[in-house]
């Protein structure tokens, strides 16, 4: 029977605890990265535009799956850290100069560690 990665949250850990498949599926899908503090990541606009889809499409996935998501990576980036984020990536991001915590997507894998 095939794995089903839609309805298996099993499934999709499985993929992203293997240290072959990740930087494979980064290459195939020509994903751009923000290296950040030893993490790869994603602003929730750049996922919305890799999908072609509005940020709040991408807000509902985020409350429906909130766990799953929080437990392969996702996390708000604050504080110093948000600071020394929008001063690396100020021209390749799209960041309200008063907000105070960005959401990011990490793309990690430990063999880029």
């Amino acid at each position: 029977m095939a794995k089903d990665l839609t309805t298996s949250a099993i499934e999709r850990q499985n993929i992203l605890n293997n240290n072959v498949a990740l930087p494979k599926i980064q290459e195939a899908l020509d994903v751009k990265l923000l290296e950040f503090e030893g993490r790869y990541v994603q602003t929730k606009q750049m996922v919305a535009g890799y999908y072609g889809v509005d940020e709040r499409t991408i807000e509902r996935l985020l409350i429906s799956n909130e766990d799953e998501l929080k437990h392969n990576g996702y996390f708000l980036c604050k504080g110093n850290s948000l600071k020394e984020f929008k001063l690396r990536f100020a021209g390749d991001i799209d960041v309200a100069h008063k907000t105070v915590s960005l959401g990011l997507f990490d793309f990690y894998c430990n063999c880029y560690h």
